[in-house]
């Protein structure tokens, strides 16, 4: 997985916001009622896509309640609703197409410049939640990469006959220093250096890839990257599926062809251990198909709820 695609993603919704700027009304000369008509749209527009966002982190986390992301939520929900004991930025956008209705441009302007001021506080907190956000998500690849070595070793492990007994000890030990590295990242990630960890984690990905294909026997290792792939895919895909069957919805067809495309790629590597290449091959094209249905299969689960 693509962590700069990650953070691209994790930031994307927040740059679909545009600048306050666009929502502001001058109250000193408040008589172009189009003008007002056109920053009160705008000003609502943006509150549409805030709450597609804030929407769209709370069902991510919504398998982690306990997440510091949930706080930013609430208070960003707490200002964007409808709320007449505590008027909020929808309440007096409200107010302010009321009045611009009667043709009350001074108190149009106030309201809309009331509704302004809360939407700063909105785009601040949103800067806060991507941010913590991108911490998050870091976490979760630097997990999946611990998961992805330790795979590799028992791989490799698997294959030592195939590979050669230096070989497999140069690679075990390429291994063990990117754990290493890996679990220093974990520990001394923050908010501050969130770039230097992703550049550190994109050059030890490289350089683990880079060793395996030095360490290529017999065209073992470009089936053995692609192992890789599926199995990382397949962690993605029970983690999605874990997910929908919180929410109540019923995946076991889909978790039982997980567990066979996971038995499938093990038997895969049962018969690169015998040098069975071609075979090895041949069903690793089945069980690419057989992730690729189960993630189509999920997607449309997704989209149905």
């Amino acid at each position: 997985m693509d962590l700069k695609k990650i953070m691209a993603l994790a930031m994307i919704a927040f740059l679909w916001f545009p600048s306050l700027t666009m929502a502001r009304a001058d109250p000193d000369d408040p008589d172009d009622g189009a003008g007002l008509a056109g920053a009160i749209e705008r000003a609502r527009l943006y509150l549409d896509k805030v709450r597609n966002l804030a929407d769209n982190m709370a069902e991510e986390y919504s398998a982690d309640p306990d997440h510091m992301i949930h706080g930013y939520l609430d208070e960003i929900y707490d200002l964007i609703d409808q709320d007449y004991e505590d008027p909020s930025a929808m309440y007096y956008l409200d107010q302010a197409s009321t009045y611009l209705g009667t043709g009350d441009f001074n108190l149009t302007a106030r309201n809309l410049a009331a509704a302004r001021n809360i939407l700063g506080r909105v785009k601040g907190l949103l800067n806060s939640m991507v941010k913590a956000h991108k911490v998050a998500r870091t976490e979760s690849f630097i997990r999946q990469f611990e998961h992805r070595i330790e795979g590799l070793e028992n791989k490799i492990v698997r294959l030592r006959g195939r590979f050669g007994g230096s070989e497999t000890s140069n690679m075990m030990a390429s291994m063990g220093l990117a754990k290493g590295k890996i679990h220093q990242l974990g520990e001394d990630l923050s908010e501050d250096n969130l770039d230097d960890v992703i550049d550190e984690l994109e050059i030890t990905t490289e350089s683990i890839d880079e060793d395996l294909e030095e360490m290529d026997s017999d065209g073992i290792s470009p089936t053995l990257m692609t192992i890789d792939r599926l199995e990382a895919k397949i962690r993605v895909l029970n983690a999605t599926a874990n997910r929908l069957r919180q929410k109540g919805m019923d995946v076991t067809e889909i978790e039982e062809d997980l567990e066979n495309a996971k038995a499938m790629l093990d038997g895969i590597i049962g018969l690169l251990e015998t040098g069975d290449t071609d075979a090895a091959e041949g069903f690793l094209e089945d069980a690419e198909n057989l992730v690729s249905e189960i993630s189509d299969e999920i997607r449309g689960i997704r989209k149905g709820h």
